[in-house]
């Protein structure tokens, strides 16, 4: 009994503080996770290995995102 309602608590957590980002904050999140993939294969293929890194790519951990937002 005492999971279900600490996993009901954390999903409530969860919800909270996705409510105090802002729509501008969120969206700009969404881009950065887009942009945050690997080079596709045919693109490899096509340059001959020429270009076979996504120059973008950023771990989570190592370099965060540049906050435009006061928080």
């Amino acid at each position: 009994m005492k999971q279900k309602r600490t996993l009901k608590k954390q999903k409530k957590a969860n919800v909270i503080f996705m409510v105090k980002k802002t729509a501008h904050r969120k969206a700009r999140l969404v881009r950065a996770q887009a942009r945050n993939r690997r080079m596709p294969v045919f693109v490899i293929a096509k340059t001959n290995r020429r270009i076979a890194s996504n120059r973008e790519k950023r771990d989570w951990r190592r370099q965060k995102l540049k906050s435009t937002e006061k928080d």
